[in-house]
């Protein structure tokens, strides 16, 4: 006879059985890669076009323009540092633009043809594939003007860069795995995205040194452009492979999801769904409309304004305990928290150059090991805080808020690289600022929502680099002479708003949160009696009539 699993065995494989998704995983980390990896090679390259084409300087002043502390020469290292700051908010805006238009038809698109989610994964890194073989061509011909490289990422902002990944893979980690365990999940993800960085960084840097490859190149940027096609090609395969099941996931919150918070309720749910399924066979439990046949049909039906309007009005239809007050506000933390986290993408090079001195090779090197501190660090606070401490999401956003406050004010405030490494280290629970927007809203939306919210977040995220770019640039620039740390300055204050409304969440959070709600009660209350129901018994009507009152209340988040 078999002996009953103890309570900590269930937890680790319940734990385990969560790790092993990880394919999607793997699928956006081929994704980040080759989105990160030419991130210093295109500002060195556009620097050196316009230190050599545009103010007409020699390969051996261009060569270290960075470590250059020629006073004679600083006036056209600052305008040079300006120029090229301007053209990567070109770059990011070129590229993230027109993938912010998706998510307001990715939302409805997903939840009403989910099995179209397969192919999208497929088609979305061909676009980052061909604007880097674009790119290549431009370093053979390096007589170009600067502002011709943006030419190159027309395609891949238009097949939606990272808007498209990044939404289906987290709308299916939301689908396919339980609200408990959604934190931890959610810390994997942010664990891999993190984590491509460091890694591209540093191989775009060592390439970058490297002799040439191609004769007639002043740095080896056709192997790192070469290798990012590279990346973006696997990545498509890798979707074609291992994702064909991407869009047959269920939509719906499985009776299990809610058992281990609420096993009282959830007998109940399994008796309706029994009875529902012997005296209503014809009845199926999916929202998903009936799908249209013909091509021009569903473009019709995906690129129709009203699926835009649905979306907004899943935001801002009413909801109880101040629902759609804390939608928004999530929705504007998760711009505030990306603003502040990706200003290193848009000038952390350009300031390390002016203030640090440092080569491309010292940046690349140096980031890439700094940058392992925060996606090591959340994913360790989540394996061990959760499990140990049971710190709620609302928690874990106030440490990660708190952590990217201090992080940005010592960034801004000790221009030396005691004060940049120290930056680093106490950013390392950063991860978790963005990972308790994710988990909060799953607790506080409908199942049947998750598409369209969380295309809403896509949508932010992927405008993200952009906003990012141009707040950054505007602060960096005018600054750049006098007030080099001044836009870190500027993230310190914008992200004091996030960790005021999650000490709101913390204080408020008995009213939203339905599983603070059942851990609170007792369990005589969870598991009220009841008497037994069966397909034909006396009890019969009594079920069918909750049953038409749960289809009622299901019908009203429709539209």
């Amino acid at each position: 006879m078999n002996k009953p699993a103890s309570p900590n065995m269930s937890k680790i494989r319940k734990l385990l059985a969560a790790l092993c998704h990880l394919k999607v995983d793997v699928y956006y980390l081929l994704c980040m890669l080759p989105f990160a990896l030419p991130m210093v090679t295109f500002t060195q390259f556009a620097q050196d076009k316009y230190c050599l084409n545009e103010h007409k300087l020699g390969w051996e002043i261009c060569k270290d323009l960075a470590e250059l502390s020629d006073p004679d020469y600083e006036e056209s290292k600052n305008s040079v540092l300006q120029s090229v700051t301007t053209l990567k908010n070109y770059q990011i805006i070129t590229t993230t633009a027109p993938g912010i238009l998706y998510p307001l038809f990715l939302g409805y698109w997903i939840d009403t043809y989910p099995n179209h989610l397969y192919g999208l994964l497929v088609i979305a890194p061909i676009g980052g594939f061909v604007a880097n073989l674009i790119c290549c061509y431009n370093c053979i011909r390096f007589d170009l003007a600067p502002t011709t490289i943006l030419y190159s990422y027309v395609l891949e902002g238009l097949l939606g860069g990272l808007t498209v990944p990044m939404t289906g893979c987290y709308t299916i980690i939301t689908r396919t795995t339980p609200s408990h365990l959604r934190s931890l999940r959610f810390a994997v993800m942010e664990f891999f995205i993190s984590l491509s960085p460091s890694i591209a960084t540093v191989a775009g840097g060592k390439l970058l040194t490297l002799d040439p490859w191609i004769p007639n190149q002043y740095r080896n940027y056709v192997a790192v452009f070469g290798l990012t096609s590279f990346f973006w090609g696997l990545a498509s395969i890798w979707a074609l492979i291992f994702l064909r099941d991407a869009g047959k996931q269920s939509i719906e919150r499985s009776p299990s999801d809610d058992l281990e918070t609420n096993p009282g309720i959830n007998r109940q749910a399994e008796m309706r769904l029994s009875i529902r399924s012997l005296e209503r066979p014809n009845i199926r439990v999916n929202s998903t409309k009936s799908k249209k046949d013909g091509l021009l049909s569903i473009l019709a039906d995906i690129f129709n304004p009203k699926s835009v309007t649905t979306m907004m009005k899943t935001c801002c239809r009413k909801r109880d305990n101040y629902g759609r007050a804390q939608i928004w506000h999530l929705i504007a933390m998760m711009t505030v928290v990306l603003i502040s986290m990706k200003g290193e993408d848009s000038i952390g090079y350009q300031f390390t150059q002016k203030v640090l001195n440092w080569s491309a090779d010292e940046y690349s090197d140096r980031y890439a090991f700094l940058s392992l501190a925060p996606p090591f660090g959340t994913t360790l606070a989540t394996l061990i805080l959760v499990p140990t401490l049971k710190l709620s999401d609302t928690v874990f956003g106030i440490i990660g808020s708190l952590s990217l406050v201090i992080s940005l004010t010592l960034k801004g405030a000790l221009l030396t690289s005691l004060g940049y490494y120290l930056a680093f280290a106490t950013c390392i629970f950063s991860g978790l600022a963005s990972i308790s927007i994710r988990s909060i809203l799953s607790r506080i939306i409908a199942p049947n929502e998750v598409g369209q919210l969380y295309c809403i977040l896509s949508c932010i995220e992927g405008a993200g680099p952009m906003i990012s770019s141009i707040f950054h640039s505007a602060i960096f620039k005018p600054t750049l002479a006098i007030l080099p740390g001044m836009a870190w300055h500027a993230d310190a204050i914008i992200m004091l708003y996030p960790l005021a409304v999650y000490i709101w969440f913390d204080i408020t959070r008995s009213r939203w949160d339905k599983t603070y709600k059942l851990k609170a009660k007792p369990r005589k209350q969870i598991e009220p009696s009841k008497p037994e129901v069966t397909p034909n018994g006396p009890n019969a009507k009594v079920a069918e009539n909750s049953i038409e009152l749960d289809e009622k209340s299901s019908q009203q988040v429709k539209y």
